[in-house]
């Protein structure tokens, strides 16, 4: 006797249910984009609640000095904290439909499981799609509401041939302009003047990418600090870092020939008490040096070409709100009722405890 439509959407549920369960949305993303990896890793995202706030604080009081232990005492009060804020979360969402008549039509468990599964995928694949171009992209004018903050949108465009230095004040819009319009990160003016404690560390190759790109490279890594894996996670596990640069396949393939030629021992392998090899993707000090597609594209509003993004992930990371990462609702279509549909939905941000210390950006400067 065939199942009635009742048995088969119960025998639908849980297939979808089990899938999801086997295939989760984030395997997309780990078993093909690498950046998203690193960026949406488990470890990395952290819960956030009602809104994102952050102190700076800047200038100096001035009230630690030398003096005899007879002097009179004299404190000045001065209020040097700034405080910057985000929205708490952008909302991201993708979702799949299926024919309930269709559905009962197809009642053998290998035809559903394959519906189920194409609808799966494709639902999935545009979610993180959408969530991996936001994260190379940014707002594209005051109005905008929708697009979250993003890598571009903390370490942002400095001064135009710069060698390397704290120049990086303001975002910018992805409106197209050259570079985009300026405007104020998370709310906090900052200038050479004003706030300077928020800008980021940027540098300027101009196009030049042979040796001199290292000396940039190694000395962004030194002022801001980035080290190496030294520890493994675990016994026979890999080393865990906490750090990586993000570029563009010109920059990955000229840096691995540069390399090559070099014979550089680019960083320590602890797992075979050697060395990463030469055409590994790595920085000196084994920094792992992650190819992004999308930064392939010149942008000349946020970055302009061929960048190179070094990235804290203790200090910039995605934020996402209890219970909507990457959630899954089961509805019935009120204006089609023979249609079911399943909704994602991913409720977050990317927020950043302090832009000084996030890492940095090298490029060529839209300007050039």
């Amino acid at each position: 006797m065939d199942p009635i439509l009742s048995q088969n959407l119960d025998v639908v549920h849980g297939t979808v249910d089990r899938f999801m369960t086997r295939d989760p949305i984030m395997s997309y993303a780990y078993s093909t984009y690498a950046d998203f990896n690193r960026i949406y890793a488990p470890g990395i995202m952290q819960i956030t609640g009602k809104s994102l706030k952050g102190q700076l604080v800047t200038g100096t009081v001035g009230n630690a000095r030398f003096q005899s232990v007879h002097a009179e005492d004299s404190f000045t009060a001065k209020n040097i904290t700034k405080e910057y804020s985000l929205d708490p979360y952008r909302h991201c969402t993708g979702g799949m439909v299926f024919n309930k008549a269709e559905i009962s039509a197809n009642s053998g468990p290998e035809q559903i499981f394959d519906v189920t599964k194409l609808q799966w995928r494709k639902a999935k694949a545009e979610v993180v799609d959408a969530m991996r171009a936001a994260m190379w992209s940014c707002l594209s004018s005051a109005d905008d509401v929708s697009s979250p903050a993003s890598i571009p949108y903390w370490l942002r465009l400095g001064t135009q041939s710069s060698t390397g230095g704290y120049t990086g004040y303001q975002s910018r819009y992805n409106d197209g302009s050259e570079p985009g319009t300026a405007f104020s990160t998370a709310g906090l003016t900052s200038t050479a003047a004003v706030n300077p404690e928020f800008a980021n560390y940027y540098a300027d190759h101009e196009g030049n990418l042979d040796e001199s790109l290292f000396r940039l490279v190694n000395e962004a890594m030194m002022v801001q600090n980035f080290q190496g894996p030294t520890v493994l996670a675990d016994a026979g596990g890999v080393p865990k870092v906490t750090y990586a640069a993000f570029t563009s396949k010109n920059v990955m393939l000229t840096l691995n020939q540069l390399m090559l030629k070099l014979n550089a021992q680019v960083g320590p392998n602890p797992i075979s008490a050697g060395y990463f090899p030469t055409s590994g993707a790595t920085l000196p000090g084994g920094i792992p040096l992650v190819w992004s597609d999308i930064l392939d594209t010149e942008n000349s509003s946020l970055y302009g070409t061929d960048p190179i993004f070094g990235v804290n992930l203790n200090v910039l990371y995605p934020v996402y709100l209890k219970d909507w990462n990457f959630a899954i609702t089961w509805m019935d279509n009120p204006k089609k009722h023979m249609e079911h549909i399943g909704i994602i939905d991913w409720c977050g941000q990317m927020w950043c405890d302090a832009p000084h210390y996030a890492g940095y950006l090298i490029s060529n400067h839209p300007s050039n």
